[in-house]
């Protein structure tokens, strides 16, 4: 299911990429976040199988849980500060 859902969410990122329209972007991210569903619930499981149960494994959950919202932060400043904004003449 990793690897599936791995390459769905890979591939409509392409797609979403060249997107020529608003209507084939809302699309594709949405076919994005049905890959993510695929993928994300396995990260929890292969990062138990990994690491043993203790420290190691609650250290590794918690990176994992904290990468979400540090993406979101990330983000924001990433477009906020970009150069490339889309400024109307």
């Amino acid at each position: 299911m990793f690897l599936a859902g791995l390459i769905w969410f890979l591939i409509f990122c392409v797609i979403a990429g060249f997107s020529t329209n608003f209507f084939m972007l809302v699309a594709c991210r949405a076919a994005q976040g049905l890959g993510a569903a695929a993928y994300v619930p396995s990260v929890l499981s292969i990062l138990a199988k990994v690491f043993a149960e203790g420290k190691d494994r609650n250290v590794a959950l918690s990176y994992c849980g904290a990468a979400g919202p540090l993406g979101f932060i990330l983000a924001f400043f990433l477009v906020r500060y970009s150069v490339f904004r889309d400024e109307k003449p």
